[in-house]
């Protein structure tokens, strides 16, 4: 099986970018990643002068994770596209917006239009889950009913193993399930102290301090980790992503409460390379 190409999703260090976002770009590929995935976070900058940076490092900016309604303005996709991306991601939806929500329908047509209006571009689709997708919906889960509505060919998925595992599902079946429409999968890691109910949200997780107290809401402690470095079994994982013949991965750590972010970036690729990947 073929060597891993790791991508960093830049999320991670977006704090960092501020003052020096070529800087950063320079930091992320000494680190060994082989390329990036956009989060919005750009420094002011053009697409033309981050692609011409990322030539230079041989960076690949392989995908980014853009807002549905940012993405359907000519403007956002002429900008990714001048980016280098082969694929764009809606990183999130509200379950409004997806099976069994009351915007649904309308939904479903704008994603179809999208994805269509992408292809001429060069550029595919896809869709990040989190956990709460998991809910059951028509007696499956809403994510599954997300990609049964709408074809491989106009929607593929972005499988996150973290999420996955959070709604209490096995990133294993996920992967060797989607294997087919899976041309990236998303890599963190993270601590708690139970078991999370389906349909609990990020933001009932994190940050969840009660204002006068300190104290918080939830007795779950969730916090995210470099990859490698909370409760996460990764090999297999990366077994069966080698297995499907996908050949990117996307490391993503939504917060770093332990350490700088770009220290647990280099921690997560220093894992997965000691894996040898």
């Amino acid at each position: 099986m073929s060597k891993l190409s790791v991508h960093l999703q830049l999320y991670t260090v977006r704090d960092d970018f501020e003052n020096d976002y070529f800087g950063i770009l320079e930091k992320v590929r000494e680190m060994g990643y082989d390329g990036v995935e956009y989060a919005g976070v750009f420094g002011g900058l053009t697409a033309r002068e981050i692609h011409a940076k990322t030539d230079a490092l041989g960076l690949e900016p392989i995908s980014a994770h853009v807002s549905f309604d940012l993405l359907e303005k000519e403007e956002t996709i002429v900008f990714h596209k001048e980016l280098g991306c082969r694929y764009v991601t809606i990183p999130w939806m509200d379950l409004s917006m997806l099976p069994g929500g009351d915007k649904w329908p309308e939904y479903k047509d704008r994603i179809v239009k999208l994805a269509e209006k992408l292809k001429g571009y060069d550029i595919e689709l896809l869709y990040h889950n989190h956990n709460f997708e998991f809910e059951v919906h028509n007696g499956k889960c809403i994510l599954d009913e997300l990609y049964d509505s709408i074809p491989a060919d106009l929607l593929k998925a972005q499988l996150d193993t973290c999420w996955i595992n959070v709604a209490n599902e096995d990133p294993v079946a996920y992967v060797n399930k989607y294997a087919g429409r899976l041309p990236i999968v998303h890599l963190k890691d993270y601590t708690a102290d139970r078991r999370v109910e389906t349909g609990e949200k990020l933001f009932e997780l994190i940050g969840n301090e009660d204002e006068d107290s300190g104290e918080k809401k939830q007795d779950i402690n969730f916090d995210f980790r470099p990859v490698g470095h909370g409760i996460m079994t990764f090999p297999p994982i990366i077994e069966a992503v080698k297995k499907a013949g996908i050949n990117h991965v996307v490391v993503e750590q939504d917060m770093s409460t332990q350490r700088p972010a770009i220290e647990a970036a280099k921690m997560s690729i220093d894992y997965l390379r000691g894996l040898g990947n």
